[in-house]
């Protein structure tokens, strides 16, 4: 069986396709941008949504076992960006954190396995441009994942925690256009990992093993987009609703590695639904 392959997953393929679609359908649309949908905030003012999600996963981690694991996925997402008054060259902070399970089975359907995972994303944008129909950030970011992949038919290795903190950039676009005089709105927000550490235990290495030989310290590698690519995206239509924005979306996180002997690959692709808002912080410095 060859254990070496990128974990797939038709849903993805398919969202991916209609996300392809309706953003070339919506730039087609763009008209002026008078009395535009903003979604940048304003000095002391913050932008946030949250959403929930739906979708699937896929793993492949030889740690646990040789076979690659498929099923749904359930997310809950939450978005802030904000202005401070400070000005400087990074004046956008942008937090981003995600909540993920997934129910998966390897493809005969016989085992299961689960998938816990959690994201936080720091980012301080500096703006590219600013039009009237395009906005576009470009930031310098701390990533962290936490988690854990559980095989429950594998009881020498049932668990495969999953952690990678990183620093890299992150990329911000918010694309506006009216329809039928409703201004609505896309955004894409693109995180890329370049440089950080990972934790991935050699071939056949115990849990209580390691602790019995004095520690987890050679578990740990250094990671770059050469031996582990790790990628987030989200994006989304922002509409007005009855005085509210309403928020659908799309989400997806890639992980993979040859490390520790071992090959992991992770993919969470989801469709989200929720709601946008805006705040003012009172007490900002």
């Amino acid at each position: 069986m060859n254990n070496r392959k990128t974990p797939s997953c038709r849903f993805s393929d398919q969202v991916g396709r209609i996300l392809a679609v309706v953003m070339l359908s919506l730039v087609c649309a763009v008209t002026s941008a008078q009395g535009r949908l903003e979604l940048l905030p304003v000095q002391n003012r913050s932008v946030s949504a949250f959403s929930l999600g739906i979708g699937s996963a896929a793993s492949l981690d030889t740690y646990l076992s040789p076979c690659e694991y498929s099923g749904a996925y359930l997310a809950c997402d939450y978005d802030c960006m904000s202005l401070g008054s400070g000005g400087g060259f990074f004046p956008y902070r942008h937090l981003y954190l995600n909540l993920g399970y997934g129910f998966l089975k390897n493809h005969s359907g016989s085992m299961n396995a689960s998938d816990v995972m959690v994201h936080a994303y720091g980012s301080w944008s500096h703006e590219l441009v600013s039009s009237g129909i395009w906005e576009s950030l470009l930031g310098i970011s701390a990533l962290g994942d936490l988690g854990a992949v559980m095989n429950m038919a594998n009881t020498n290795n049932p668990v495969n925690a999953k952690f990678q903190m990183s620093s890299g950039a992150t990329f911000d676009n918010i694309v506006h256009f009216r329809v039928k005089n409703r201004p609505m709105a896309v955004k894409g927000t693109l995180y890329l990992p370049l440089l950080g550490v990972s934790f991935a235990p050699d071939h056949d290495q115990f849990y209580w093993n390691m602790q019995a030989e004095g520690g987890l310290s050679g578990d740990f590698h250094i990671v770059t987009p050469f031996n582990a690519q790790t990628m987030s995206a989200q994006f989304a239509l922002d509409i007005p609703v009855c005085g509210r924005v309403v928020q659908i979306g799309y989400g997806m996180y890639l992980m993979r590695h040859r490390l520790g002997g071992n090959f992991s690959g992770l993919w969470h692709s989801y469709a989200t639904v929720g709601f946008v808002h805006r705040f003012e912080r009172l007490k900002w410095k």
